[in-house]
């Protein structure tokens, strides 16, 4: 049994110790193999970090408008144990709900231009699936986690 917790725990050395791996094993099958609001509620209790990043992250993107996957996918990346493609693929999975949260106040408050945001929403989702599939994930660890660093620098 493991006593560390990888996600609560900032990146060590590189490599992934067998306790690391049972650990990642235990906290995905967790939240994948039965998702429920207890299992949830129960990975938060455990996780408290993940609550924080995201009420910042919200924070900062209806104040700012920042894309919330900069701010969390730098709050992973650089203070869990993720590598930088878990932390990348986990931000765009988390945001989904909060886009179309916010989206749907955005548009009772009449604040939305639709086709600007139609144009967008498609060539977007064309570059991001292009990317993802073709670019991405041929990547290795250290490219990505550079080009990310280049981009937010």
């Amino acid at each position: 049994m493991c006593i560390r917790d990888s996600e609560l725990a900032p990146p060590s050395s590189p490599g992934t110790s067998e306790c690391e791996k049972e650990e990642d094993t235990r906290v995905t099958n967790e939240l994948v193999a039965a998702p429920s609001p207890t299992n949830l509620y129960n990975f938060l209790g455990r996780h408290c970090n993940f609550l924080v990043a995201g009420v910042a992250t919200g924070f900062a993107s209806g104040l700012l408008g920042l894309g919330g996957g900069i701010v969390m996918t730098t709050y992973m990346a650089l203070g869990t144990n993720l590598t930088q493609h878990e932390a990348v693929a986990t931000s765009l999975v988390a945001m989904v709900p909060t886009g179309v949260a916010a989206s749907g106040f955005h548009l009772r408050a009449g604040q939305v231009k639709l086709r600007p945001a139609m144009a967008l929403a498609v060539t977007c989702a064309a570059g991001m699936g292009l990317t993802a599939s073709l670019v991405q994930s041929r990547l290795g660890e250290d490219q990505l986690r550079y080009l990310f660093g280049g981009f937010l620098g």
